[in-house]
């Protein structure tokens, strides 16, 4: 009976033992796992801040000036707090779809039209801003027209969250280039469009984590580059709602930075839903679009934008 006991009383033992040390090891991972959500909390709040900060304090700035001088550079100080404005409003709208886009609330709506006329007049509607900014904006295509069915403004959001990412990082005198053509993605034709800069480049242990939401490969408060981390997120749940797929690379094939990134969509020739009501804003790109015939020439070499 005693040994029988003694038995119990060590099998108890080290069956208590084991379930101390896997609770150990369970609410080690627990803490780890709590300092991870903290320490990702303090990254976006500090982004987020940051984000919201530089521009409200330019607005405030802005505005006390024209309080206190009215009649001193007017037309300049009214132009800053709207760009300004603007560049807020596009941090709340771009968080704002994330949450949609994860509820499942963001519907497509396609038209049908001319793609090529569209991406050329949004490229187009970026060359101020590069020049302003001293650099080189170029659009290239395969194709000089492409009659079929897109969503015009997921398409603007893609595309404007790519090269405006493009121009963020890219000094003074340097390049972009969105490039249009066609290729097969699973066998389905789809729309090819590449983004590609001769900017600073991204790290290769970065490249993972790019479209991860929040994510900045520089979260320091000193960089250079301004960005929640939200836009390319944005770009990547846009993408994969179109049933497409989208690649970075960096650096660039023939140089040792630059960043490329390419989105293929697949090629819907007729509309689904032709959607009624769109904004006047797309009354001329779709104008535009509607106009030229419904074919697919290919041309020898790039078409450059005018």
């Amino acid at each position: 009976m005693l040994l029988v006991a003694a038995g119990r009383a060590l099998f108890q033992f080290y069956l208590n033992r084991e379930k101390l040390r896997n609770q150990l090891a369970y609410e080690t991972r627990e803490a780890s796992r709590i300092k991870e959500l903290d320490t990702a909390k303090t990254r976006l709040y500090t982004n987020i801040t940051h984000e919201f900060r530089t521009p409200l304090t330019v607005i405030m700035g802005m505005a006390q000036q024209t309080l206190e001088k009215p009649d001193e550079n007017l037309a300049f100080k009214q132009e800053m707090i709207l760009r300004n404005g603007q560049q807020l409003l596009q941090l709340v709208n771009e968080m704002l779809d994330l949450s949609r886009l994860e509820s499942g609330k963001i519907a497509l709506r396609f038209i049908q039209g001319d793609v090529i006329a569209f991406l050329r007049y949004m490229v187009e509607s970026f060359h101020s801003l590069a020049e302003s900014q001293q650099k080189q904006l170029h659009f290239l295509s395969t194709l000089q027209e492409l009659d079929c069915a897109y969503d015009p403004e997921k398409l603007r959001q893609i595309v404007s969250n790519l090269l405006s990412n493009a121009l963020k990082f890219t000094p003074e005198s340097g390049n972009i280039y969105l490039s249009i053509g066609h290729s097969f993605q699973n066998e389905t034709p789809s729309l090819q469009i590449t983004v590609k800069d001769t900017g600073i480049g991204i790290p290769e242990a970065q490249l993972p984590h790019i479209f991860d939401r929040f994510y900045q490969v520089d979260d320091s408060p000193t960089r250079p580059g301004e960005g929640a981390g939200i836009g390319l997120a944005l770009t990547k749940e846009l993408v994969n709602l179109l049933q497409g797929e989208i690649r970075v690379k960096s650096p660039v094939t023939g140089s040792n930075k630059g960043a490329e990134f390419t989105v293929l969509l697949p090629l819907q020739m007729a509309a689904e839903t032709i959607a009624e009501g769109l904004p006047d804003a797309w009354a001329e790109p779709l104008a535009r679009a509607k106009s030229t015939a419904c074919n697919t020439p290919l041309l020898p070499n790039p078409v450059p934008a005018n």
